[in-house]
């Protein structure tokens, strides 16, 4: 029988059963010892399984409702994991990304380019989530033109150069 001292260092997970170190469970603030009662490994594998079953029923994988048509989440879905992922990557709030996107004129930093901006571009030298990195909001398309050009200012003219030779035969009003 297990001493006092070692059932404090170890749980027991309500779905597989195993007894496991504390670390392997995961926090939950209304949890009686404030872990949550399955281990992180059955978490994980709950929360797969959920998503797998809400996606394979056409549902959104984040929130079960219909998602946008042709994409796996729903549009405010979609926004929210858009919000979460410019907060861990580039340390950048909605707030941030509402006032860039007005400063720019809701258009792409792409003079040539118009479109809706979705991507921060940022250069490759600092950390992505120092502002001092960040260079302005980018279209998708543009983002990833600037990124095969490795951020080259020569490589980016001369790939216009070489686009201006044949611009009487491909431009389109």
């Amino acid at each position: 029988m297990p001493t006092i001292v070692e059932m404090r260092k170890t749980k027991r997970c309500s779905r597989c059963g195993e007894t496991k170190p504390r670390g392997e469970f995961g926090p939950r603030a209304d949890g009686r010892d404030g872990l949550n009662p399955r281990c992180r490994a059955c978490a994980a594998a709950e929360s797969r399984a959920d998503k797998a079953r809400r996606t394979a029923g056409g549902l959104c994988r984040d929130c079960g409702t219909n998602p946008t048509p042709g994409r796996a989440r729903c549009a405010d879905c979609a926004r929210r994991a858009a919000e979460r992922r410019r907060q861990r990557q580039y340390n950048l709030t909605p707030a941030e990304w509402q006032a860039k996107l007005e400063a720019q004129g809701f258009a792409c930093a792409n003079p040539g380019c118009g479109r809706e901006p979705t991507c921060l571009d940022h250069d490759h030298i600092h950390d992505p989530r120092d502002p001092a990195g960040h260079r302005g909001l980018l279209c998708r398309g543009c983002n990833v033109a600037l990124g095969n050009t490795a951020d080259s200012p020569r490589r980016a003219r001369g790939l216009a150069t070489y686009l201006e030779r044949y611009a009487a035969h491909t431009e389109t009003a």
